[in-house]
């Protein structure tokens, strides 16, 4: 029995890393990085959030912007909710605003125990996933020009 459950723990390691590494890393560095991180000597409200340690020492406010495992107390989903009261709504412009989709994917990632694996493992992961997210993401086609 503690086998079986320690199979599932791993499994679902296994998933919230594959998560963070196709959606979530891709996600923060598209849309927040440029305010909050890229620069290390101009990072907005003080939230660096090149990694999960940074996000969890917080901004100005000096509270975590990520719950692990509760993503409607996370302020970071509040903010890409663009619901919260006393922060500003992520991203401030109305174009980087997230989708449905990349919404669910924060939401997940943090319910997930908002996991954020190792640069070795990123690369790991990255290396024996390539082929599969190409597909994903279709199939590049040469064209006339």
């Amino acid at each position: 029995m503690v086998i079986f459950l320690a199979s599932n723990a791993s499994a679902a390691n296994e998933e919230a890393e594959l998560l963070f590494v196709r959606r979530i890393q891709p996600l923060l560095s598209e849309k927040c990085l440029a305010c909050h991180g890229n620069d290390e000597s101009d990072i907005q409200g003080g939230l660096d959030m090149r990694s999960l340690s940074t996000m969890l020492q917080g901004g100005d406010h000096g509270k975590p912007v990520v719950v692990a495992g509760k993503p409607d107390e996370s302020p970071i989903y509040q903010a890409i909710l663009q619901t919260p009261d006393d922060w500003q709504p992520m991203p401030p412009k109305e174009a980087d605003k997230l989708y449905g989709e990349q919404i669910q994917w924060v939401r997940d990632w943090i319910a997930g125990g908002a996991t954020s694996p190792d640069t070795s493992r990123v690369k790991e992961i990255e290396t024996l996933h390539a082929k599969e997210w190409s597909a994903e993401d279709g199939t590049t086609v040469k064209t006339s020009g």
